[in-house]
């Protein structure tokens, strides 16, 4: 949070607590300019990510496919990837669904825009109220 309130020291940020058992943390951006809010907002993923991964790592956990790096896990092409949290792809199968996680709502492989967008996780959910004139509040 440092960091953020660094970058983006006039841009109001509120951590709001938990509302109950099982709800998740809540942070609240702005109101302010839409390029600052959305500079916020890419930081503050970019760290939620960083913290998750590590998590996964600590607790000696394999990291879920849609939130590996999708890119081949060089070890394992040479079949000695020891790492349970390995952050990388083992196999082509890995590879594809961690290649359609980071692509965004709407998207395909090949860059056409899909029928149907695909669902946002609850957990990545945004929700950004416009304020008076070039200003927006975000919601994580």
């Amino acid at each position: 949070m440092g960091e953020l309130r660094q970058k983006s020291s006039t841009l109001p940020i509120s951590v709001l607590p938990p509302e109950g058992s099982g709800t998740q943390v809540r942070i609240v951006l702005g109101p302010a300019q839409v390029a600052h809010v959305a500079t916020a907002e890419s930081l503050i993923r970019k760290k939620v990510d960083e913290i998750e991964l590590e998590l996964f790592s600590k607790q000696r956990r394999p990291v879920p496919p849609e939130r590996k790096i999708p890119v081949a896990c060089k070890f394992y092409a040479e079949g000695n990837c020891s790492r349970i949290s390995c952050q990388y792809c083992h196999g082509p199968e890995e590879l594809a669904v961690a290649s359609k996680a980071c692509l965004p709502a709407g998207m395909d492989i090949a860059g056409a825009k899909l029928a149907r967008p695909a669902p946002v996780s609850s957990s990545s959910a945004l929700t950004a109220t416009p304020a008076t004139g070039t200003s927006t509040s975000g919601l994580l």
